[in-house]
């Protein structure tokens, strides 16, 4: 696959004509980084995306004729900074795209489309064990915090 150069690379909003190529892509994403995939949950979470009032974006990241991968961001507040909190949940350079400043491009449109927002702080999550994402993240200003992630699923049964 040729992936073009960084004048060809394109954020575009998610929309339901994509709904395959991106449950495809997350199916791989998860796979890589070794976490289960419900088709329900995604589909759940797509779905969510198009009400008017969702939490989050996604954007598919384009190279001309071509998906390479997403970007989701989700909104929330934080009384510590003072303000909107902005995540950057899930960022997926397929394969074939990566190593060539994919990544590193989906960075500044995050954080310009968080300022935009009107963010305080950007926070994203990384797998302990992808060293070549950690890197990157770290050369762009992220830090590690003395702080664990926890988190706990709903009930099951609860609606």
């Amino acid at each position: 696959m040729n992936v073009g150069n960084d004048d060809e690379l394109e954020f575009r909003i998610y929309s339901r004509a994509e709904h395959d190529a991106v449950l495809d892509m997350m199916r791989a994403f998860y796979c890589e980084d070794g976490h289960s995939f419900v088709a329900e949950v995604a589909e759940r979470g797509l779905d969510r995306l198009e009400a008017p009032d969702a939490m989050a974006r996604l954007w598919l990241i384009c190279r001309p004729g071509q998906i390479v991968g997403y970007l989701c961001i989700t909104f929330g507040f934080s009384l510590e900074i003072g303000g909107l909190d902005f995540i950057i949940d899930k960022l997926f350079v397929v394969p074939s795209a990566r190593g060539v400043g994919v990544g590193r491009r989906a960075l500044d449109f995050a954080e310009a489309e968080s300022r935009k927002l009107g963010a305080e702080r950007l926070v994203l999550e990384v797998e302990n064990v992808n060293v070549r994402a950690r890197k990157l993240y770290e050369s762009r200003g992220y830090t590690a915090h003395q702080r664990e992630l926890m988190s706990k699923p709903r009930a099951p049964g609860r609606k």
